[in-house]
């Protein structure tokens, strides 16, 4: 399979974590991989996409090609239906690759 992203940042969109995972958590996992990577890493967040865009077909899309998913717990997390869904989704492939659960 060929990825477009090696991390798809998943998080509740609330001011706080917004905030945060774009200003913090963004950057540092950025500069991270750039340590461990050969090459520049890429990391989704949902700040780069274009106006007009349908983000759930871009979210979608771009959750199919990351490599990995970091979700950003929060009570709020488990409340919305896209960030549940991401989850889901990630799990889903995992099962079929074969990787196992690891609870």
């Amino acid at each position: 399979m060929t990825y477009g992203w090696d991390v798809f940042i998943s998080y509740r969109g609330t001011p706080n974590v917004t905030g945060w995972v774009r200003n913090h958590l963004h950057p540092v996992l950025s500069n991270c991989l750039e340590d461990e990577l050969v090459r520049t890493p890429s990391v989704f967040v949902d700040n780069r996409m274009d106006v007009g865009t349908y983000w759930p077909d871009e979210l979608a899309q771009a959750l199919s090609r990351s490599r990995y998913l970091l979700a950003v717990w929060s009570p709020q997390y488990f409340t919305s239906h896209w960030c549940v869904a991401e989850w889901q989704s990630m799990r889903a492939r995992e099962k079929v690759l074969g990787i196992p659960n690891s609870s």
